[in-house]
């Protein structure tokens, strides 16, 4: 009897421990199918759409362009460089000559901006944006050049000064760079013009610089007598002459100016249009129709009348077909210049000195 219920016990554990044994595993199961997937596992699939996927990469992709477009238009410092001198900034990237806004020297650093097309670049240059051509941008500052060009292409003469001019060993004006003087008169090589004041030239094996202005082709008038043989005034301007040191009316040779009314020095006729005067011991040269043997302060005008359309302006006081200048139109103010024969007035208009007839004169 006991051994029965020992065996019956026996069979009743066993199918409770197998019942607890399925139960375990039926949980795990469900566990394993309901619980959330690990987002970390590397083979966990993405629930993430594909199409999701593909724009987020072209966003991507448009981001990288970006930022590479980005970095290829940074402003950077840049320099003027392989060329002589310098460089046009124009207003377009064309090369025309009514888009110039000013030039560039060699060696001036730029701001470059972008690169338009494939020859020329966007640049800022003190404040003003513009466009150069990218064949004269380098990104290392050139080093500074020497051209040492000694030719002598012609021979000219130093002129329009009272004395002599400097010889510089650069084409700049500054007390330490003279070399020489070079007395007026004297015959000098010209080599080049060097920029808008200097010229490069040779005196006497010296290479050096004078200011264009003082260099001429022709030789200057250097008459030795400075005796005075009387006195004169100047007359027939309205406020001064101007004392020359070559007798040539140049833009270049203007040594003073004279008053109206003031007492010059007289010494010789140099030819058919000025005179040789000292005035406050300057020797020099005015134009003789400025010159008068009378102290005045004024002058006089006269205006044509008295014809339907125009009168002659003539060289000579005679009404003669082979000495007319031009014609002057009727109502013209003209000015008188202190001399009348023979019916005739002498007269200076535009520039040209004749006479006219007196009764067209008023």
């Amino acid at each position: 009897m006991s051994q029965k219920n020992n065996s019956a016990l026996i069979a009743v554990i066993s199918v409770v421990a197998t019942l607890f044994f399925v139960m375990i595993i039926a949980v795990v199961i469900l566990l394993i199918k309901f619980l959330p997937n690990d987002p970390t596992d590397p083979t966990t699939p993405s629930n993430t759409n594909p199409s999701q996927n593909s724009s987020y990469g072209q966003q991507s992709n448009s981001n990288t362009q970006q930022n590479s477009s980005t970095q290829q238009q940074t402003p950077t410092t840049m320099y003027v460089a392989n060329v002589k001198n310098s460089i046009y900034l124009r207003s377009k990237p064309a090369e025309d000559s009514s888009n110039i806004i000013t030039t560039i020297p060699v060696g001036t650093a730029v701001l470059w901006l972008e690169n338009v097309d494939t020859v020329f670049s966007k640049v800022e240059y003190n404040g003003t944006t513009g466009y150069v051509k990218r064949d004269y941008l380098s990104a290392t500052k050139p080093q500074a050049q020497t051209y040492n060009n000694t030719t002598i292409s012609k021979y000219v003469y130093v002129v329009n000064v009272k004395n002599s001019i400097y010889l510089r060993s650069t084409a700049a004006e500054t007390s330490g760079n003279i070399i020489t003087t070079i007395p007026l008169g004297a015959q000098v090589g010209y080599i080049e013009r060097a920029n808008s004041t200097f010229s490069k030239i040779s005196y006497k094996g010296n290479i050096g610089y004078a200011k264009t202005k003082y260099l001429s082709d022709m030789a200057p008038y250097q008459g030795s007598n400075t005796t005075i043989s009387k006195y004169m005034y100047v007359a027939n301007v309205k406020n001064s002459i101007y004392l020359r040191s070559t007798a040539a009316e140049t833009s270049g040779n203007v040594i003073t100016t004279i008053p109206l009314g003031t007492q010059v020095g007289y010494i010789e006729r140099t030819n058919g249009t000025f005179s040789k005067i000292n005035y406050n011991g300057t020797i020099g040269y005015v134009k003789t129709q400025y010159l008068s043997d009378y102290y005045s302060t004024g002058y006089t005008y006269f205006t044509v009348y008295n014809v339907k359309n125009s009168i002659y302006l003539r060289s000579t006081p005679k009404e003669v077909s082979n000495n007319i200048i031009c014609t002057i139109p009727l109502g013209t103010t003209v000015r008188y210049m202190g001399e009348s024969s023979n019916g005739f007035h002498k007269i200076s208009y535009n520039g040209y000195v004749g006479y006219s007839k007196a009764i067209y004169l008023k």
